[in-house]
This record gives C-alpha cells, structure tokens and sequence, in this order.
C-alpha cells in the first residue's frame, strides 16, 4: 500500500502496543516469580507478525485481535495473583454499554444490507475496528500505559512524556476516525433510507440499484431502466427479495438470482 500515513499510524499502532506491554511487565516482575524472557518471546513474536503483515488490512485486523487477547490473559494472571487487581474488561459503565450496543447495532445493519462476499468481509473489519477503540480506552482509563523509563531524573521524564504524547496522538486521532466512521454508517443505515428510500444515490456510487432506477446513459451512451430483465441481460446478479440489481460485479455462473 502506497499510503504512507497508513503505514506511520500502524507503526505509532506498534509503538502503543509496546509501552502497553510495559505496564503488564512491569507488574508481573513485581507480583510473579517467574521467567519474563517467556512474555518478552511473546510479545516480540506478535510485533513481528504485525510487521510482516502490515500493508494487509485483514492481517493488521488479525494481529490486533492477537495482541487484545495476550494482553487480556496477561491482566488475568495478574488478577490470579492478586485479586485487587482491575481486569480491563470488568466494571462496564453505562456508556461502555451504549458504545457496544452502537457497535452491533452498526453491525447487524451493515451485514443485513449485504450480499456478496466482499461485503461480509468489510463488514467485519468495521466490527473490528470499532471494538478495538472499546478495549484502547478501557486500557488507557486505568492508566495500563506502562512509562518508557523510571522517572528517576530529568531525562527519564522527557522521554516518558515523549512516550505519552506518541501514545495520545495516536488514541485521539483513532477515537475521532471511529466518531467519523460512526456517525457516516448511522447516517447510510437510518437517515438515508428515509432521505432517500429509492436508494438512487447507492445505485451511482456503489452500482447497487433498485427496480425502476433510470439512467440517460448506462455506460454505452444510451438510456436505460434498471429491471430485472436488464440485470440478467447483462449478467449480474438479481435480488428478487429486494427487487433490486447488484451490478458490483457479473454472475460467475447461470445463477445469477437470489431470492
């Protein structure tokens, strides 16, 4: 992927994931008789698949789910050891609740109005991007960034507040993204089917166009209606339930109808 901003966010990604694992660190030498060099493996281990999958977005959305879960087993040992010890995903507030409510309700609407692959496929990345703001904030609320260096002089405390600048632009940046992302795929599953209940906007921008949709040019410089005999003429595939032609891409085989 060419992006470069991409690529330095998901390298900032990297860089919280470390100072998050620090905490956990630590606190496991304070509270653990136990080998560290056996967490650090770890820990290393999932940095370097994050690296190697970097440019593909399912594979970063994989690697994140990984560290989410080594992150969650590490707080649980600690809480194993000792019982005072705050599990990042217990005490849910209210508005933890309403944000995950918002977040399978986004879902479920997303997955209800698809209906090829790639669109499951995208669906389920914006899950898992939502969510992981859900666990991000948990973490940062109780404070389970872990400082570069101990604050013994001036210089340790530079680079931990450089340490904590690097992590706040990147949780804030994402934490805008998702109101962003929140916000535009509440407005295309509930104001837009009302705005707009032809869906003729969905049909120019995303090829996905209802029974009666009319074009003065069709892509041949001639004028058409969308019906389902033109769908099937031209091979793509038909939603009879909707009455509507996905023309995203053309039918693989004679099948080209779902009911």
């Amino acid at each position: 992927m060419e992006d470069n901003s991409y690529i330095f966010f998901l390298l900032g990604l990297m860089f919280c994931f470390s100072q998050i694992y620090l905490y956990f660190r630590r606190e496991i030498l304070k509270r653990i008789k136990t080998n560290i060099k056996y967490y650090d493996s770890m820990c290393c281990i999932l940095l370097g698949l994050f690296t190697l999958n970097i440019l593909t977005l399912f594979s970063v959305l994989f690697s994140i789910t990984s560290f989410i879960i080594f992150f969650s087993w590490l707080d649980w040992i600690l809480y194993k050891n000792n019982p005072q010890h705050q599990l990042w995903w217990c005490y849910l507030t209210k508005g933890n609740y309403f944000y995950l409510g918002v977040i399978i309700f986004i879902s479920v609407g997303l997955f209800y109005n698809t209906y090829h692959l790639d669109g499951y496929i995208v669906t389920l990345c914006i899950f898992f991007i939502l969510s992981f703001g859900f666990f991000w904030k948990r973490i940062k609320y109780q404070k389970k960034i872990g400082l570069l260096m101990e604050s013994r002089n001036i210089w340790s405390k530079i680079i931990n507040w450089i340490g904590k600048f690097i992590h706040n632009i990147f949780y804030y940046t994402y934490q805008a993204g998702v109101i962003v992302i929140v916000l535009f795929l509440l407005f295309r599953i509930i104001l837009l089917p009302v705005i707009d209940p032809l869906d003729v906007d969905s049909c120019l921008d995303g090829y996905f166009c209802k029974e009666g949709n009319s074009f003065d040019d069709c892509g041949d410089g001639k004028p058409c209606v969308i019906t389902k005999e033109y769908c099937l003429e031209h091979n793509y595939k038909w939603i009879e339930q909707l009455r509507s032609c996905d023309m995203n891409r053309k039918a693989t085989n004679s099948n080209n109808t779902i009911q």
